[in-house]
């Protein structure tokens, strides 16, 4: 906080100075952190505390604040909103990005959106509330179908151990969306556990009611925080991309033309003329991700884990991500929002879950 600053012309570091200063920050603003911990023993919470302080420490007079609900709790965001209020009126400001319209109301003074790199609409204060403009885009279209309760879970954890995560517990249905609350080491552990790069230490795992050591092959697809550039392969067709994953369930998808036309023939309708695109590049941001969940739907696993699904994008691409979800949903697949915030996932999922700390 005090050492980086340009105004830092000591070359000898006075700890015991600097402490007590550090000390009057904390108390002043009623954030319990000491000022020699270490910041790999800080929390994300505490980090973004210090990130803050040292900005406002160093003179700065515009803070980007990027995504915080993405890896803060409901507690944690609340706090440092707080801290944000009281800065504003010391004559500080803060541009606040994220996609999930509500946080962005019950806090900010002006709300722009942003699409496709464009400020499309402004949200001024009208009668003391933002009042916020009807957007044009596409609501997503109802589900078809209920979630399978009636039927043995798609996936279940059961008291599962690993090295980060401690007593892990849930099971989610068929079509079913649920949200699975975790830190970013969990959160790897809890993917690797769903790919079945590794085994649980203690505790078990269920696919479709049948219990086993580690989760079959392509049983549970991954859709990882950035799907275009993770997923897809440039150099492949639309349908090549469309068909990568399903050999499995499909030996001969590759040497049968029949096959292919009728992969055509069922998702024309939710891709459009882009599914005879060979060159996925010239494609928008949506036809990309289209393709992306559309594969894990042509793959059919019994669950799929969508890792941060909101984080960096844009309302418009958010509420589009919302609608494939559905349409996996609307499959019998069961959806997973891994996330370290609440935010992003309470409004779509129909159960919460937080992975235990140790």
């Amino acid at each position: 906080m005090f050492v980086l600053r340009g105004s830092f012309k000591s070359y000898v570091i006075p700890s015991r100075r600097l402490h007590k200063s550090f000390r009057l920050y904390a108390q002043e603003l009623g954030v319990p952190i000491r000022g020699d911990c270490y910041v790999d023993q800080l929390s994300a919470y505490e980090r973004c505390v210090v990130e803050m302080l040292r900005a406002v420490n160093t003179g700065k007079r515009l803070i980007i604040m990027r995504d915080m609900s993405s890896f803060l709790s409901e507690r944690e965001l609340a706090n440092i909103q707080r801290l944000m209020r009281r800065y504003t009126q010391r004559g500080v400001s803060f541009l606040y990005v994220c996609s999930h319209e509500k946080e962005l109301l019950d806090l900010c003074d002006r709300v722009a959106v942003l699409e496709n790199g464009k400020i499309q609409k402004l949200a001024e204060p009208y009668g003391g509330e933002l009042a916020f403009p009807q957007r044009r885009s596409r609501q997503p279209k109802p589900l078809t179908r209920e979630p399978d309760w009636e039927h043995l879970p798609a996936l279940a954890f059961s008291n599962v151990y690993t090295a980060s995560l401690h007593d892990l517990s849930f099971s989610v249905y068929p079509g079913e969306c649920a949200a699975l609350l975790a830190d970013d080491d969990a959160a790897e552990d809890i993917v690797s556990l769903a790919l079945g790069i590794m085994a649980p230490k203690a505790g078990t795992l269920a696919i479709r009611g049948s219990t086993v050591p580690r989760i079959p092959y392509r049983s549970v697809a991954v859709i990882g925080e950035k799907p275009v550039q993770h997923m897809l392969f440039p150099d492949l067709s639309y349908l090549d991309n469309l068909c990568f994953t399903a050999d499995r369930r499909m030996p001969g998808i590759w040497l049968c033309g029949r096959i292919r036309k009728s992969v055509i023939k069922e998702y024309y309708a939710m891709t459009g003329e882009s599914i005879f695109a060979q060159d996925i590049r010239t494609l928008s941001i949506q036809e990309l991700y289209t393709l992306a969940y559309c594969r894990i739907s042509f793959q059919h696993p019994a669950a799929v884990l969508c890792v941060k699904p909101f984080d960096a994008i844009d309302l418009s691409l958010r509420q589009h991500v919302v609608g494939l979800m559905d349409m996996l949903r609307d499959r019998n697949i069961a959806v997973i929002v891994l996330s370290s915030g609440i935010s992003g996932a309470a409004s779509i999922a129909e159960r919460i879950f937080a992975s235990p700390k140790k």
